[in-house]
């Protein structure tokens, strides 16, 4: 978890700044290449990335205010979840029921009323910050800025073009569901032919469970392939959007590819 925390930003700098080179010059940058253009602006990106992040867990948090109203039910839920888990029970019990029913009766309409207002507050928020972190970290890479100055900019760079980074969000995620689809497809189809398998060879289990260890790692490359790829697409995509709505355009960095 901490490798990929780490990497995560070293990676889509890389990706960035090679993207934005890209404008200059027909070089086939190597992957390695990415380690030389993150390096820079790594520790930069790597405290944006958290400032961002921690407006999403205080959000988050508040979802333990309404919580707070039904002090008496969630430990019952709570037990009731584990008994289910188990296999102790089929269905939540009858004290869960007057527990809630009393709860819901003791605070009216707040408890959901809170619910649905933190509910909506929170996916906005959380829309805006991704949207704020993905133009700012390029703010922050192409332009080099600071990191509160890159913030900054980014939400001037946002809120100045919202209309077409709707619509580029949009055919990003029609793009994205359909690889999805694409990819769980194959992955049904295997499934039914692995389930067929099993039942037709009941005597030698030892088989069957090699084969599909197999073939379950061969769908894991395969999906780590095509998100690469997406990913891939998706940073140049937002870095070729960013070049063009502030007019950044970059100059060859060939010592880069000296070191």
């Amino acid at each position: 978890v901490v490798t990929a925390f780490l990497a995560r930003p070293l990676l889509q700098t890389g990706l960035i700044s090679m993207a934005h080179q890209h404008h200059v010059t027909t070089y086939p940058y190597p992957f390695s290449s990415a380690w030389h253009f993150g390096k820079p602006h790594f520790l930069r990106v790597l405290i944006h990335n958290i400032i961002l992040g921690l407006p999403v867990l205080l959000l988050a948090g508040l979802f333990i205010v309404p919580l707070l109203t039904l002090s008496d039910v969630v430990p019952i839920l709570f037990n009731d979840i584990i008994d289910m888990t188990a296999g102790r029970a089929d269905r939540l019990s009858d004290e869960f029921a007057v527990a809630a029913e009393t709860a819901f009766e003791d605070t009216g309409g707040v408890f959901v009323a809170v619910l649905c207002a933190v509910s909506c507050i929170f996916t906005i928020a959380w829309m805006l910050l991704r949207l704020l972190k993905l133009v700012s970290v390029r703010a922050l890479i192409l332009e080099d800025l600071s990191i509160i100055d890159a913030i900054k900019r980014g939400g001037q760079v946002l809120f100045s073009n919202i209309g077409s980074v709707l619509i580029l969000l949009f055919m990003l995620f029609a793009i994205g569901v359909g690889i999805n689809i694409a990819l769980r497809i194959p992955m049904m189809v295997i499934g039914v032919v692995m389930l067929a398998t099993i039942t037709a060879v009941q005597g030698n289990m030892a088989s069957v469970l090699a084969l599909t260890g197999l073939l379950g790692i061969g769908i894991l490359l395969i999906y780590a392939v095509v998100v690469g790829i997406f990913t891939t697409f998706t940073e140049t995509v937002w870095t070729r959007w960013y070049e063009q709505v502030t007019d950044v355009y970059p100059q060859y960095q060939q010592d880069v590819m000296d070191n």
